[in-house]
């Protein structure tokens, strides 16, 4: 299985609303976002951001078509970022 990237919002009951096409049984990642004005706040994270969108916007501009990634590989993404901001 592919992994496929959703943003959604934990609503009061903590229930998280994924798309009808999800797999029932599918395996998923929850990852805490922090909130846009501690965000904004933050000029580090900020100029983080700020360099990340620029990095899309270019390799959009650039015809880069994304690639489904395999769940193990997005795991091991994970891992190594995880590895690498600790």
């Amino acid at each position: 299985m592919t992994s496929a990237n959703f943003v959604t919002t934990v609503t009061p009951d903590r229930v998280i609303k994924l798309p009808t096409n999800m797999p029932i049984g599918a395996e998923v990642m929850v990852v805490v976002m922090p909130s846009l004005v501690q965000l904004l706040s933050d000029p580090i994270r900020r100029a983080r951001f700020a360099a990340t969108r620029a990095a899309l916007a270019t390799a959009i501009e650039s015809g880069w078509k994304s690639v489904d990634t395999s769940s193990e590989d997005f795991r091991e993404l994970v891992r190594r970022a995880r590895k690498a901001t600790h």
